[in-house]
């Protein structure tokens, strides 16, 4: 399978914009896309940690099943390596997240925001 993306990039405002594919040998591909969220700083700090670290845990922790699990369980890491980069950066930063898993012909999909400003995970917002 190729995997080809693209991104339109503002003239006013950087590219925060990253994705990792991350090829699970006879687990399938992952695809992690993120988006630095506009507003705060270090955006794109903020989508290199969580598309790397989701990419990383899926990479070690998927085993062919439980995707819901997993994915979650990715999040949930990614989500405190950037509350741990935002405190080391002094910085309030932040990225929105998408994630599949392609595995033959079946799609695995969630998203969710994650940010330092949104500690409580009731505010965070998914798909």
């Amino acid at each position: 399978m190729k995997v080809k993306s693209f991104s339109i990039s503002s003239k006013r405002y950087p590219n925060e914009d990253r994705m990792a594919i991350q090829n699970m040998g006879i687990y399938g591909i992952a695809i992690v896309l993120a988006d630095g969220m506009g507003g705060l700083s270090l955006g794109d700090l903020a989508a290199d940690v969580v598309t790397n670290t989701v990419a990383d845990y899926l990479m070690k922790n998927y085993e062919g099943y439980a995707e819901k699990e997993v994915l979650h369980k990715a999040l949930e890491r990614a989500d405190q390596e950037v509350r741990r980069v935002s405190i080391e950066k002094k910085s309030n930063m932040g990225a929105a997240v998408a994630v599949a898993i392609i595995i033959d012909y079946e799609l695995y999909f969630t998203c969710r925001e994650m940010s330092e400003s949104m500690p409580n995970t009731k505010k965070r917002r998914s798909c």
